[in-house]
């Protein structure tokens, strides 16, 4: 299937943006040599585009694919909208079910709470492309600080949530993260929703 074939399921799967989508296909395809992490997944559309291209342009590397599977948690007095159990309309066996039907054996679905309940199911030191797309402060925050020891130098992360009106948390957590440190290269994007710039930043190493 080609690169538009898969955005285009994927999207039917997903509440992001087939302009986000298209950038995390093109993400693995310029990240260096590691595996590729997922936190926050709903449905399962950005995890089919990041598996499918890695299946494409990085055959060695796995995919681990984290969600609670049962809506948003970890939700606090810094978030401005969403609330615990918020997209909890999903499944683990429907995220499996839409990998594998689609030809995809390279994945790893890990369920629970991240990275309170599931981190230590992820067995890498190698991440090379990082997704997140939690929400909610609270989880940004565990799961920067839980990714920074792990990241190989060239590391792509990116932050679903950052220009979100409703994820006001989300982008607090990165701000708070990333200021102040010289050991990544930052693009940050302020912007509607209807507009989706993807956030991002480049581990330097």
């Amino acid at each position: 299937m080609t690169k538009s074939h898969i955005i285009n399921k994927a999207a039917t799967h997903s509440v992001v943006h087939k302009q986000k989508l298209t950038f995390l296909w093109e993400a693995v395809e310029r990240a260096p040599i590691g595996d590729i992490v997922e936190i926050g997944c709903y449905k399962g559309g950005s995890s089919l585009v990041l598996s499918y291209s890695a299946k494409t342009h990085s055959p060695t590397s796995r995919v681990f694919v984290c969600d609670t599977f049962k809506g948003i948690a970890l939700a606090g007095a810094n978030d401005n909208h969403h609330k615990d159990g918020d997209f909890s309309d999903t499944s683990k066996q429907r995220v499996g079910d839409l990998l594998s039907s689609n030809g995809l054996s390279n994945f790893e679905l890990i369920e629970g709470i991240f990275p309170d309940d599931s981190s230590h199911l992820v067995d890498t030191n190698a991440i090379s492309v990082l997704h997140i797309d939690v929400d909610v402060y609270e989880g940004y925050k565990r799961i920067l600080h839980w990714a920074q020891e792990r990241l190989v130098p060239g590391a792509i992360v990116i932050f679903d949530d950052y220009s979100s009106k409703t994820c006001a948390g989300a982008k607090q957590a990165v701000l708070e993260y990333f200021e102040g440190r010289s050991d990544f290269e930052l693009h940050l994007f302020d912007g509607e929703d209807r507009i989706p710039e993807p956030s991002w930043a480049v581990f330097k190493g």
